[in-house]
């Protein structure tokens, strides 16, 4: 069996293995090291008949999902760590430049929507914890770097789903 590397549109790089079967198995690698292991993790599963998306969240991303809001298709990525927090640092430090009271502190779930052509623009949301003055609160927040767009919302009531979110992003950050 022969690894092919496949490039792939969200910077991560996959390998793809052609099975004894004939069927095609790919599996995302960041490294030569961490390639080699996750194909034994593999293996191993497929011996226990799991699929191969059953590996560990620190190597397998999640596709990304389209969403419809209002008639419109927008194609929805789930950030993983430490994307996620890279990001949760960036709402924080847009908070503090747009003069908020208390800092964005953690963010369960974080999202990115590109925005037109692959390498563009990209707008990111997120679901997370907003300290002020020793006081933790739930709230909305999104950014659009490339235009300068923010905006932090107080959640009120139940957690945003991540369609909520996502509706949330494109009324309110969306770059175009």
């Amino acid at each position: 069996m022969i690894n092919h590397p496949v490039a792939s549109q969200s910077g991560i790089s996959y390998l793809a293995r052609k099975t004894a079967d004939g069927a095609i198995m790919t599996l995302p690698t960041l490294d030569r090291t961490r390639s080699r292991l996750s194909w034994r993790i593999a293996a191993l599963l497929a011996v226990a008949g799991a699929p191969a998306v059953a590996l560990a969240a620190s190597v397998v991303t999640p596709p990304p999902d389209s969403i419809m809001i209002d008639g419109q298709s927008y194609t929805v990525k789930t950030l993983a760590s430490p994307q996620r927090e890279a990001r949760t640092g960036s709402f924080d430090r847009d908070a503090q430049s747009n003069h908020l009271r208390g800092h964005v502190t953690s963010c369960a779930e974080v999202i990115a929507i590109p925005v037109g052509v692959a390498g563009g623009d990209v707008s990111y949301g997120g679901t997370c914890l907003l300290d002020q003055d020793g006081q933790t609160s739930s709230a909305e927040v999104c950014n659009d770097e490339k235009l300068g767009l923010f905006k932090l919302v107080p959640v009120q009531g139940a957690k945003p789903t991540h369609k909520d979110l996502t509706a949330f992003v494109a009324a309110n950050c969306f770059g175009g």
